[in-house]
């Protein structure tokens, strides 16, 4: 019956690992929404552009997307700044217009690039000094508009997309406990000497 256990979990977290796996790549490679995020903006009509780890997604005012396009590096942060899109890589800015089309291509260590305001992951400030923050709540995104010590929701995660995330993390976490409870089984872990350094 033991062995029998030991089996299962370890067929358990066989599964479990490679259903993350897989999901994980189909999610980032098809992104439909941003799963992560590498910095935002706003442009003068109100959309906001949020960078995730292969596109870019636009929002209107009314938090509907209206359109997703590449976002050129795979490690980066990104920023709007006079009506254009900013992507900051390694070596270089990439400048794209509101649809995504590539502009131009301004090496970091140039005099251009020092025109540039700094770019962060989670904050954003706009032309007329509005104030942004975005944050991260029990794994769902939230951007806010700082106002006077004030916090107004500008977006955040549908909760048809907020769902499944906060599936796929316990999941997750499922299959890491079950792996740990399976070396103790194994004897790969032993219990007593973590027991006597507590």
């Amino acid at each position: 019956m033991k062995e029998f256990s030991v089996i299962a979990k370890g067929l358990y977290c066989i599964i479990v690992f490679l259903f993350c796996g897989l999901i994980t790549i189909v999610s980032t490679k098809h992104e439909t929404f941003p799963i992560y995020q590498y910095g935002f903006g706003l442009d003068n009509a109100g959309n906001l552009y949020i960078g995730s780890t292969y596109d870019i997604f636009v929002y209107n005012s009314s938090g509907e997307k209206i359109n997703q396009f590449p976002a050129v590096y795979i490690k980066y942060l990104m920023t709007v700044y006079n009506e254009k899109i900013f992507i900051k890589g390694t070596e270089h800015y990439i400048v794209l217009d509101l649809q995504g089309n590539i502009l131009d291509e301004i090496r970091i260590d140039s005099k251009e690039a020092k025109a540039i305001p700094e770019i962060y992951r989670y904050k954003f400030y706009s032309n007329d000094g509005s104030r942004y923050e975005l944050k991260n709540i029990l794994f769902r995104a939230k951007i806010y508009q700082l106002d006077n010590n004030a916090k107004e929701i500008v977006w955040k995660l549908p909760i048809t997309q907020f769902v499944p995330k906060v599936i796929y993390y316990i999941v997750i976490a499922s299959g890491i406990l079950s792996t740990i409870s399976l070396m103790f089984q194994l004897g790969i872990i032993d219990k007593s000497k973590i027991i006597r350094r507590l």
